[in-house]
């Protein structure tokens, strides 16, 4: 299991991201030390999902693609499961999406948002490691059959899913266990590519073992806590570098928390910019 290290500023942020490169990231505002989608959450649904055995996931993809067509004209095609999950995720329903950016600062911003009196966390992900575990090379295609059966598959019965692999042309003696799969998505919304989006794809947590022990090299996958008593510095840094709500989210709601934000904020102190080896400014001459 992938071991933690603290952050405690932008710089240390700025050094990960450099150190990892083309690794992806992904900040909470609190400690959970666990990378599991919406729909796999024991704590969301305890009962219905994983006492009573009834499958919620096939629930929500069939009555969401039943219903979404009635309220916007936008929609993928009865076939295009992976795009149905990507719509269903930016919407707010629970899926085997998990979300990940490319982006270290943005990450670093949805881990000291809130919970200012919380610890929080931030993790760096090699998509490339974990896709070797399916003996992927790279980033897959959405197409890809191994992304296609798991955005299907809770549509089937045990007793058809065989049937599906075939389908889209897996072997169903050869091909009959999956790891998580990093994919990248068809920029449907502003937001996904504002805020460089990127996702897991996870099996049913009974058939695959977790990230944190699937990738135990801190190349591939490691872990930062982010203490309390820096995420309120950390976090008016990041907003004067533009990482705020209304450029992350781009709608009304978030506009109007940025503004409430900003009025928080003095304006900066009458003074000469900063400089870094390139000549001092002479103070005695005005601006």
């Amino acid at each position: 299991m992938t071991g933690r290290r603290i952050l405690s500023g932008m710089e240390c942020a700025v050094d990960l991201a450099r150190t990892l490169r083309r690794s992806w990231f992904r900040g909470h505002s609190r400690c959970f030390n666990m990378l599991d989608p919406g729909i796999f959450r024991r704590t969301i649904y305890p009962n219905y999902y994983y006492e009573s055995g009834k499958n919620i996931e096939a629930f929500f993809i069939e009555e969401f693609m039943r219903h979404a067509p009635l309220l916007t004209e936008k929609v993928p095609g009865n076939d295009d499961y992976v795009s149905w999950l990507f719509l269903m995720q930016h919407h707010g329903l629970p899926t085997k999406l998990l979300d990940w950016t490319e982006n270290a600062l943005i990450a670093l911003y949805f881990a000291v948002c809130d919970d200012i009196e919380s610890d929080g966390e931030l993790w760096a992900l090699n998509p490339s490691s974990l896709n070797a575990h399916n003996s992927i090379d790279g980033i897959p295609s959405l197409d890809h059959p191994f992304v296609r059966y798991l955005a299907e598959e809770p549509l089937y019965k045990v007793s058809e899913k065989q049937n599906l692999m075939r389908k889209i042309g897996l072997n169903p003696t050869k091909d009959c266990y999956f790891q998580q799969i990093a994919i990248k998505p068809n920029m449907f919304f502003p937001r996904m590519a504002a805020q460089s989006g990127a996702f897991t794809m996870h099996p049913n947590p009974y058939t695959c073992m977790p990230i944190q022990e699937l990738l135990i090299d801190e190349r591939d996958l490691v872990r930062y806590i982010i203490p309390s008593r820096y995420k309120e510095d950390i976090f008016q840094d990041l907003v004067a570098l533009g990482i705020k709500p209304v450029t992350l989210f781009q709608d009304l709601d978030s506009l109007c928390l940025t503004l409430k934000q900003e009025c928080k904020n003095l304006p900066y102190a009458w003074k000469y910019p900063p400089s870094w080896g390139d000549g001092e400014h002479d103070n005695s001459k005005g601006i």
